[in-house]
């Protein structure tokens, strides 16, 4: 059995949701033997089991991502009012460029957005919601710029990646990272 597996418990198929259950809960078929195995979790004693197990899987969202994006939605709110884009539209550039700048100082160190102290992956995640928002409500103005595939030049820059690793195995470089931050400026940011 893989990690994935023993971690995620299985959708219950529509057959095994019906048969009938021991005196422990466990399922067992029409011959009185044993079900299938239950994953953790899970368990074949609701006919709506299987039909909740087709639906959205909301259980699967982090609370604290929730929290954050919410704020980052909050934040909007007391600048532009509520629920704004689905009256006025969104240029998609405007909100490409929110998600730009906010992914940018996040990767610079900073935490929280300065000007309102909500996570700025947070402001990131409202961005996106509204823009999936927009989309379905047909108020999303698609300005991006004539469209192509990257497939090939992502292939051909992945191919160049390798080859200067392998022409510089024999390098032992130091690389730094944001825990260096004190020694490299002499504070932190």
């Amino acid at each position: 059995m893989s990690e994935y597996d023993r971690r995620v418990p299985r959708r219950i198929d529509r057959e095994s949701s019906w048969k009938g259950l021991d005196p422990d809960g466990a399922a067992v078929d029409k011959d009185g033997g044993d079900a299938e195995p239950r994953a953790p979790g899970s368990k074949n004693s609701n006919p709506k089991d299987h039909q909740a197990s087709t639906k959205v899987p909301f259980w699967l969202l982090s609370p604290v991502a929730k929290a954050w994006w919410a704020l980052g939605q909050l934040a909007g709110l007391t600048k532009y009012g509520a629920w704004n884009w689905r009256k006025t539209g969104v240029l998609a550039s405007v909100y490409l460029s929110a998600i730009e700048r906010h992914l940018e100082k996040f990767k610079a160190g900073e935490r929280l957005s300065k000007d309102d102290r909500v996570h700025h992956l947070g402001h990131i995640m409202a961005c996106c919601g509204i823009m999936l928002d927009a989309e379905a409500c047909g108020k999303f103005v698609d300005d991006r710029p004539p469209s192509y595939s990257l497939e090939e030049c992502f292939e051909e820059c992945e191919r160049t990646a390798q080859h200067l690793f392998e022409t510089h195995l024999d390098k032992k470089p130091r690389h730094y990272g944001i825990d260096d931050t004190q020694e490299c400026f002499g504070k932190k940011l």
